[in-house]
């Protein structure tokens, strides 16, 4: 069926209200304190006029986002590549251009590379430079964890093949490893710490299928409550969903490859563990530090890596921690003694400060909607307001799985 264009909506209309969008968000933003602001780009093809036409180019983009929350703040438009001093120069410019006040910050957020970590001239020690003060470093833990477990996958099985496949032998199996029944299998011993239901239920589907499928590994035994549920789907943003299914192969193969015991092994024996004992000696060691002076205590920091001793047999001896220049984290310097000793005797502790993200998820999910924004509309602001009246709608109109959830049961 046709549709009139009287009823169609105009452009203009459109037009109308993501710049209205515009309006309400600089009214919000002017003086406005940030309490953090994590970021994070990439280059984008990128719609751009030139001499009159529109032309595709290449442009990095940076998103940047405020916590607790997700809180969308605006994105900046790099134009002589992605150096670190003009990320830099760009995020401090756009906090002028918008009368936005960083004296209230306390976190930084992004993710691990030395762009951004770089102790003498990274993005965050410049911005430390800026306001004159360390912040708190809220490099992303997802990065963290999941990196050595692509690397030592690519190392035993070769390279991955497009956003959701892997090229090799373990990795093609993986596609269906949850069709397939479960064989007797060899227990793989690991640290994984017993949890009660309620603290079952804080965690999300796939670390509940890897704590069920770690524990029926660690006694040989597989329950209903493994096989009838999902490792979650393969993907290499997700690299839970691989180790959930490298065990799920694991129970369902009758003679493993030496490989996929070597990285059965490694997700049961470093990647999974919940090991409460290293949490109880933090603590103590964050006691003892506060009974002495350290270096740069109450001003600018370095944070150089310490060097690490490649034949330590576990975690804490990988570095020399009593040789190390240590420096006290802004968010916890509050936190009395008392205090920290009761966190670290809870499984999930009540934390006494404002909880600020530890990953960078939010940030990557405005990314990609830049690089969308990128290729659809041309010019930062037609950018920007596109991205906010997406946000808007979403909103305003979340994703239901059927059509009875549009419906309210009153």
């Amino acid at each position: 069926m046709l549709i009139s264009a009287t009823f169609r909506v105009s452009p203009d209309k459109d037009r109308l209200e993501v710049l209205s969008l515009l309006e309400v968000w600089n009214e919000y933003i002017e003086g406005a304190p940030i309490k953090s602001l994590y970021f994070d780009g990439r280059k984008d093809e990128t719609v751009q006029q030139i001499s009159g036409h529109r032309k595709l180019t290449s442009q990095a983009h940076v998103a940047l986002i405020e916590e607790p929350g997700s809180k969308y703040i605006g994105h900046i438009s790099l134009t002589a590549g992605e150096s670190v001093k003009e990320i830099a120069h760009c995020v401090i410019k756009f906090t002028k251009t918008n009368t936005m006040s960083l004296l209230s910050q306390s976190v930084i957020g992004c993710d691990g590379t030395n762009v951004n970590t770089g102790w003498k001239g990274g993005v965050i020690r410049l911005l430390e430079t800026y306001v004159g003060r360390p912040l708190q470093w809220k490099l992303c833990m997802l990065h963290t964890n999941e990196l050595p477990l692509r690397h030592l996958i690519l190392e035993m099985d070769g390279c991955t093949k497009g956003p959701y496949s892997y090229s090799g032998a373990i990795g093609l199996l993986l596609i269906d490893c949850e069709k397939t029944p479960v064989v007797k299998f060899d227990q793989i011993d690991c640290t994984l710490q017993p949890l009660d239901l309620k603290d079952i239920k804080k965690l999300s589907r796939d670390q509940q299928y890897l704590y069920r499928i770690c524990l029926a590994m660690k006694y040989g035994s597989c329950s209903s409550s493994v096989t009838d549920n999902s490792p979650g789907k393969l993907s290499h943003a997700r690299w839970l969903t691989t180790a959930n299914r490298l065990l799920g192969l694991y129970i369902g193969t009758p003679s493993p490859s030496q490989n996929l015991k070597i990285l059965v092994n490694y997700v049961m024996l470093v990647y999974a563990p919940m090991r409460k004992h290293i949490r109880e000696l933090a603590v103590r060691r964050i006691l003892a530090d506060r009974n002495k002076k350290t270096k740069n205590s109450g001003g600018l920091r370095f944070s150089k890596l310490p060097k690490l001793n490649f034949e330590a047999a576990d975690y804490i001896d990988l570095i020399d921690w009593p040789n190390c220049v240590v420096t006290k984290p802004p968010l916890t310097l509050h936190i009395k003694d008392k205090v920290l000793r009761e966190m670290c005797k809870e499984q999930f502790p009540v934390l006494t400060f404002e909880e600020f993200s530890c990953h960078t998820q939010s940030v990557e999910r405005c990314v990609k909607l830049i690089s969308e924004a990128a290729m659809n509309v041309c010019g930062e602001t037609a950018r920007d307001g596109y991205i906010r009246a997406k946000l808007q709608a979403r909103k305003e109109l979340p994703t239901f799985n059927s059509k009875g959830q549009y419906y309210s049961n009153t």
